[in-house]
């Protein structure tokens, strides 16, 4: 018994146990940061997939607001990217 409680001892006077404590914290922390990191890129993904048509109908319609195109070019593409 005296032995066992003397190895404890040994062990946590060199500090092992705090380093396997610490390691195992960072090592954690490590696998809850990739999955949020790989979670945030997979919805991201999602959210953008899918509507190029709306990102080119938003930069169609600013144009025609700024005067850049007349109303003729306007919906003649508007036209086009309804296809």
């Amino acid at each position: 018994m005296i032995n066992q409680a003397q190895t404890a001892q040994n062990i946590d006077d060199n500090g092992l146990i705090k380093k396997i404590m610490i390691i195992q914290l960072l090592f954690w922390l490590g696998i809850i940061f990739l999955a949020v990191r790989f979670i945030r890129s997979y919805l991201d993904r999602q959210n953008t997939s899918g509507k190029p048509e709306d990102h080119a109908m938003t930069i169609l319609r600013e144009r025609y607001a700024k005067g850049e195109i007349d109303l003729e070019e306007y919906n003649t593409r508007k036209s086009e990217l309804g296809r």
